[in-house]
C-alpha cells in the first residue's frame, strides 16, 4: 500500500473507501471517499474515473483526513499513481441546505469512527 492507492478501510462498523495520502510502517493517513458527487462542495475533489481506474466518479473530500492502521484496510481498489490535488476541480456547491449538511455531519461522524481505534490504541501505548 501506497500514497494514492484507493482502499477500503473498517473500524467501529464503518466501512468506507480512503484515498491514502501518507503511509508509514504501520499506520497511514487519508481523505474519506464518497461517490455522491453531487454534494461536492469546494473542499472535495472529484475524483474522475480515468484518474482512478474505477468504474465510477469519486469525491475526496480534503476537509476530513483520516489517521488509521494498517491493519484496517480490507481491500485495495486502486493502485494508479498519486494525483496533485492542487490541479483537480473541485466542488462548487455551498452545502448549505439541511440534506447537503446532514451529509457532511454524517461523513465526519464515520470519519471519527473509523479513526478511533486507531487514536485510542497509539493512546494506550503512551501510558505503558
Amino acid at each position: 500500500m501506497e500514497k494514492g492507492n484507493i482502499v477500503i478501510a473498517r473500524g467501529n462498523g464503518i466501512t468506507r473507501a480512503i484515498y491514502i495520502t501518507y503511509t508509514d510502517e504501520d499506520w497511514f493517513k487519508g481523505y474519506l471517499l464518497s461517490n455522491i458527487v453531487e454534494f461536492a462542495g469546494s473542499k472535495d475533489a472529484l475524483l474522475k474515473r480515468n484518474m482512478t481506474g474505477l468504474p465510477y466518479e469519486l469525491i475526496a473530500q480534503t476537509n476530513i483526513e483520516i489517521a488509521m492502521s494498517k491493519s484496517q484496510i480490507r481491500k485495495i481498489l486502486s493502485t494508479e499513481k498519486p494525483l496533485d490535488f492542487d490541479k483537480l476541480t473541485y466542488g462548487v456547491t455551498v452545502n448549505s441546505s439541511p440534506v447537503q449538511r446532514g451529509f457532511k455531519d454524517t461523513e465526519s461522524h464515520d470519519a471519527m469512527l473509523l479513526g478511533l481505534d486507531f487514536y485510542l490504541e497509539r493512546a494506550e501505548n503512551l501510558w505503558k
